[in-house]
């Protein structure tokens, strides 16, 4: 979705957004009781943990740095288009929830997007049509969305109070 932002070579080279830190673990993306049927089917080896909201996450290693156990190093990322989280789409944008509303926020660490202003990118969200695909997933995955941290900078307003 952001291919003209962030090249497949950029990505490949960072695979930032695809680790995590203890930390952090908080932001690896949620998957609902039929994608966790489908995923359990090809990837047997991942193990899920359900969550209060009905949602379940993938259960990570106790290693320091967790690495999304869909990332093959020499591949990519390995979920199919219609598996792959809505989170990881639009990564490093992403949908939260701000008290009542959902926002479209930018993460602060990725260094390619980072190059371009918040008004250039929310010109490419609404243009792109990113911006009206995130406040469909706000209405209809409302549980999936993590609260708002203040680190991250509002690229757009998706809902209303």
């Amino acid at each position: 979705m952001l291919s003209k932002l962030l090249s497949k070579t950029d990505c490949a080279l960072c695979k930032y957004c695809c680790e995590f830190d203890k930390d952090d673990a908080w932001e690896f993306p949620l998957f609902n009781e039929t994608e966790v049927k489908e995923l359990r089917f090809l990837f047997p080896d991942v193990g899920f943990e359900s969550l209060e909201n009905g949602y379940y996450s993938v259960i990570l290693s106790s290693e320091p740095l967790m690495v999304c156990p869909f990332l093959s190093r020499e591949k990519g990322c390995l979920l199919p288009e219609e598996l792959k989280p809505f989170d990881c789409k639009i990564w490093p944008l992403r949908v939260m929830r701000k008290e009542k509303t959902a926002v479209l926020v930018l993460e602060p660490y990725c260094k390619i997007i980072n190059r371009y202003s918040i008004e250039e990118l929310r010109q490419f969200a609404i243009e792109s049509g990113i911006t009206e695909r995130a406040k469909e997933y706000a209405l209809n995955e409302s549980p999936k969305l993590k609260e708002y941290r203040e680190e991250f900078e509002i690229v757009i307003r998706l809902t209303s109070q």
